[in-house]
């Protein structure tokens, strides 16, 4: 396969990724109401997914070491959408939480990967294009949200559509992953060794932290958005998910013209503007009770925090620890730690306090980035 064909079918994962990420992102209120459960209840199921994930991300990189990129990605890449189609058809909220466990440990696994081979096709062609690949996560979750939007509006149900849908996503993403060469470190010349986390260098622990604050914001949003707008909002019950579509189309425009942008500022200047802008863009949110300009707050959320990940899996691949598997391996799970706590942690505030309280927490974790980002990028 060659190199542009290569990037393009990696492009595609990632924009299945965001798809399967997003159905569940907008399916939320459904699975609330399907169950009778409330926030805290929600929550549980949240931190299902995020147990899951940062569970078997310690051994994720040692998993794709051990098999290869690209039969890690013809394994989980279906595994993925199954586990999310198994938790909607689940009967019982407790086994819906175990499905939820596993959904968790597929995306951790799988993200990976993708991303292993993401940093190494980004050093093969020496130029820019993570921002770009993460760039179709987000527009996946256009995609996601909009087809939901669609579906709604033809009359399908969101059972049928999410098993249409996944079935679908499993089917080409499994045609995809074969049509990769895929990597591991083997083939890059370097030896395979697991580095404990404990061991891994000071700088790799501070791109760590960044990580764990970056994502915290984004997860919280692609659980809570669409949430937040039925239940505080309360705009027409069809246009519940354009919340989510606008923060997927921020980051997708922000990613999509991020690698631009890196060649112009710098990673760490890019980061610090970026994260003043999730700044704004989440007190426009909250601050404002318009339908309308609170979308304008969640498009610019989403472009604030569109190009912080890539710039820090960037920083972990450079680093000097033994191994670039090892090392976005750990990043990675910080920042899962970082979204996949996130939205349990809003929960267990808006239980207390409210949903849009709880929110606040947001704005406080990209201020901290605002400050600190760029001075310990550098």
């Amino acid at each position: 396969m060659t190199k542009h064909n290569a990037v393009r079918s990696l492009c595609l994962l990632y924009l299945f990724n965001g798809m399967v990420f997003s159905t569940w992102g907008i399916f939320i209120p459904y699975f609330k109401q399907f169950h009778g459960i409330n926030d805290a209840a929600l929550s549980m199921a949240m931190f299902s997914m995020s147990a899951g994930a940062i569970l078997v991300m310690g051994r994720a990189g040692r998993l794709v070491n051990a098999i290869g990129t690209r039969k890690s990605l013809i394994i989980f890449s279906v595994l993925y959408p199954l586990m999310l189609l198994l938790l909607f058809l689940s009967p019982s909220f407790y086994l819906a939480c175990g499905f939820m466990l596993l959904f968790g440990m597929s995306l951790a696994v799988l993200d990976v990967a993708m991303n292993v081979e993401a940093t190494a096709l980004e050093k093969h062609l020496n130029r820019p294009i993570l921002s770009t690949i993460h760039g179709m996560f987000s527009l996946g979750g256009i995609v996601g949200s909009l087809s939901g939007l669609l579906a709604q509006a033809l009359g399908l149900k969101p059972l049928p559509y999410v098993i249409l849908m996944m079935l679908l996503i499993a089917l080409f993403s499994q045609w995809l992953s074969r049509n990769l060469r895929g990597v591991t470190t083997v083939e890059q010349g370097e030896e395979m060794v697991h580095v404990a986390m404990l061991k891994q260098p000071l700088r790799l622990w501070l791109v760590g932290i960044l990580a764990f604050l970056a994502l915290f914001p984004e997860g919280a949003m692609y659980d809570w958005s669409t949430v937040y707008i039925k239940e505080i909002l309360r705009p027409d019950p069809h246009y519940n998910y354009l919340g989510y579509a606008l923060f997927s189309t921020g980051m997708t425009l922000g990613r999509l013209t991020g690698d631009r942008l890196r060649k112009r500022a710098g990673d760490a200047k890019l980061l610090t503007v970026m994260a003043c802008v999730g700044v704004f863009g989440i007190a426009l949110i909250l601050l404002v009770n318009s339908f309308g300009l609170s979308l304008v707050g969640f498009f610019l959320l989403g472009l604030g925090l569109a190009n912080m990940m890539p710039l820090l899996f960037m920083a972990a691949a450079k680093g000097d620890s033994p191994n670039t598997s090892a090392s976005i391996a750990m990043v990675t799970r910080l920042a899962y730690a970082g979204m996949l706590t996130g939205p349990v942690i809003i929960g267990g505030i808006s239980v207390h306090f409210g949903l849009q309280a709880a929110l606040w927490v947001i704005s406080a974790t990209l201020a901290l980035i605002a400050l600190t980002g760029g001075r310990l990028m550098r």
